[in-house]
């Protein structure tokens, strides 16, 4: 009798198990930060997991990435979803113990127009990202590596953030106006410029045929060091060849200006030369510094009339102090012609294709220093002497 009764009390608390699991009530979803995707509950017995599906190929790969578990110990999966201006959804995953206490983090901000994960180039133009960083770049100057500053200040290597009033920037907030703003490529930026200490005496250090692949950064460098701007005449094939120089040029707030395309006599064209030589080198430049404001133009050998100016309408810069760096002297031979020939307000021409030309100009710039010059671009030291920069003028020094 007892042996039969046994079949029954296994079947009983089979039952009695089972309904633990049939009729324990359900966890209730919080869906109020889920606000983007289709949710779905892919949970098991050993792991919570809450997901989504999106209509985007590209951002569901990227949300099965993220997905990944860091440990064992992880024991639930779980979203947030929201949306900015209606086409950057900003997805934060998390994973959690068995405690709820937080494993990890992270985050995908996507783009739905280009299908890709968003960058900061999304939210605002060239031009306001170059004001952006300048205005980064002014704030870290007092630091003791500037280099190492330019590159902390630059806003498309820093991470952001979108919130539900607009995004999170290097700590600071952009609200959805702003933003609008900084999208407006019509958008015209004040100028950035050093302020110029009226103690000193100016002098603008100008560079020919660059750029360089690493003369150029080296000869900002040095003027930096001694918190100086210079203006760098560039060359239109070799703008193409070192765009990203002509960028950093850009980007670390000296002068960019044109050294036309092929270096020729500009008194000995026909009139189509004339104009390839001048506007396809502006092309050039402004294809890559995204900035259609006309360039100042440094004249091959100084060769320039009154025929040329009346026909291009742009402004042109000679010099008149010559460092004679041409001739590839000893670079001591050539700091000693700059520093002995170098005048207030003057402009002084250089070569940044030279190695010798660089060693010199560090030389000439500690001594020149001393002297208590302050190094500025052709267009703040015009500008700071009340000169009107006009098209259809040479200028060849700031008096």
């Amino acid at each position: 009798m007892k042996l039969k009764r046994i079949p029954f009390i296994i079947l009983i608390t089979a039952l009695l198990v089972l309904s633990v699991f049939l009729f324990r009530p359900k966890t209730k979803i919080d869906m109020t930060h889920k606000q983007y995707g289709t949710f779905v509950n892919s949970s098991s017995r050993r792991l919570t997991h809450y997901s989504l599906k999106t209509d985007s190929d590209e951002l569901n790969k990227l949300i099965e990435q993220h997905e990944i578990k860091s440990n064992e110990s992880v024991t639930k999966l779980d979203y947030e979803s929201k949306v900015l201006q209606e086409r950057f959804p900003k997805i934060t995953f998390t994973q959690k113990d068995k405690d709820d206490e937080l494993i990890s983090e992270s985050s995908i901000i996507f783009n739905l127009d280009t299908d890709k994960e968003a960058t900061i180039s999304d939210f605002f133009t060239p031009q306001a990202i170059r004001y952006l960083t300048r205005m980064n770049q002014l704030e870290m100057k007092t630091e003791d590596n500037y280099n190492e500053a330019i590159k902390k200040a630059d806003i498309t290597q820093q991470t952001f953030d979108i919130i539900e009033e607009g995004i999170i920037l290097n700590n600071k907030e952009y609200s959805l106006s702003d933003i609008s703003d900084y999208m407006n490529p019509d958008k015209h930026y004040p100028n950035t410029t050093l302020n110029v200490p009226t103690h000193k005496k100016l002098i603008a250090f100008t560079f020919d045929d660059g750029p360089h692949a690493t003369n150029t950064q080296k000869a900002m460098d040095i003027l930096e060091k001694y918190d100086g701007q210079g203006t760098f005449f560039i060359m239109g094939p070799r703008a193409t060849t070192y765009p990203d120089i002509v960028k950093e040029t850009m980007d670390r707030n000296h002068q960019i200006a044109s050294h036309t395309y092929n270096h020729k006599n500009l008194t000995k064209l026909s009139d189509e030369e004339l104009n390839y030589e001048i506007f396809e080198t502006e092309r050039a430049i402004q294809a890559i510094t995204h900035n259609e404001e006309p360039l100042m133009i440094r004249p091959p050998y100084g060769a320039i009339n009154q025929d040329i100016m009346s026909k291009i309408p742009r402004t042109f810069v000679n010099w008149n102090i010559d460092s004679n760096d041409w001739t590839r002297e000893a670079p001591e031979v050539i700091c000693d012609t700059l520093v002995s020939t170098s005048k207030e307000n003057g402009i002084a021409l250089m070569h940044d294709l030279y190695d010798t030309t660089i060693e010199a100009f560090a030389c000439a710039a500690e001594k020149l220093n001393a002297e208590g010059y302050q190094f500025v671009s052709v267009e703040t030291l015009l500008k700071s002497q009340g000169i009107a920069i006009e098209p259809g003028n040479t200028y060849y020094h700031g008096n």
